[in-house]
């Protein structure tokens, strides 16, 4: 396998942090996107540059039209030419239907769908890449549906959806998959004994880790074959049909959330 150049949208911490260290160890050149975490992206060009790797950060607001029309220029611009491309950048706030609000909502729909979708757009543009490959990163949700978190679930369902597409539209110049984590950090207010409690509620008693979706998105990266499919990592907490959220099945209450988000 060659190894590519590959933009990693929100790449400074947590999972999109993993992803990027995981493919530059694996020889890969990473342009680390951020909005805010200007330190924590640098710090992840730091370690990949200290461990041989070849990264660049680049920053740009996912929220606004200029911002995702700026990325992949910007990208370009340090990088040359982009022939990978990870959405890994995703806004999640509780929501429901009694609390659906028009700001939050639209926000949603921006970062975690128009932003992929304007991207992949770009990306196809590019005339001087001779093949490519673009990975859209989901969440075991889309195939466990329930009404919690409603507004990030449809961006998400939307997402799913667009990498489908675009795999038949694109091919066979750029390959298009998709990976499905499940409970892989703590977010939010969680603790870190009700994390512990959700990551094992699974048929195989954990969740996902940052790890297995590298390994995930390497095997994407690395099949000349796969196109239009989904990876789901999520130790079978999609085939448990749950009524709510998570956080909900194990005891959480909506006066542990924001009040403006009950």
């Amino acid at each position: 396998m060659s190894a590519r150049t590959i933009l990693i949208t929100g790449a400074a911490k947590r999972v999109g942090a993993g992803l990027a260290l995981d493919l530059a160890a694996a020889g890969h050149r990473i342009i680390v996107h951020y909005n805010q975490s200007e330190a924590e992206a640098a710090e992840v060009v730091r370690q990949i540059e200290a461990g041989g790797g070849t990264a660049w950060a680049v920053q740009a607001d996912l929220a606004t039209r200029d911002g995702i029309e700026a990325l992949l220029p910007r990208a370009r611009a340090l990088a040359g030419p982009v022939d990978g491309l990870i959405h890994n950048a995703s806004l999640f706030e509780f929501d429901h239907l009694n609390s659906l609000d028009w700001d939050l909502f639209e926000a949603h729909q921006r970062v975690n769908l128009a932003a992929p979708a304007f991207l992949s757009r770009d990306f196809a543009r590019q005339r001087d890449i001779e093949s490519g490959v673009i990975i859209g990163i989901l969440d075991q949700k889309v195939d466990n549906l329930n009404p919690d978190f409603l507004s990030y679930t449809l961006g998400k369902v939307g997402l799913k959806g667009l990498m489908r597409m675009l795999a038949m539209q694109l091919a066979p110049r750029i390959r298009v998959g998709a990976v499905a984590p499940g409970l892989t950090l703590i977010s939010g207010r969680q603790t870190e004994t009700s994390f512990a409690h959700a990551h094992k509620a699974t048929p195989l008693g954990c969740g996902s880790s940052v790890a297995d979706l590298a390994r995930a998105c390497r095997f994407i990266l690395d099949t000349p074959s796969f196109t239009g499919q989904t990876i789901t990592v999520d130790g079978g907490e999609s085939l448990m049909g749950r009524a709510r959220d998570v956080f909900f099945d194990l005891g959480g209450r909506l006066e542990d959330l924001p009040e403006e988000r009950r």
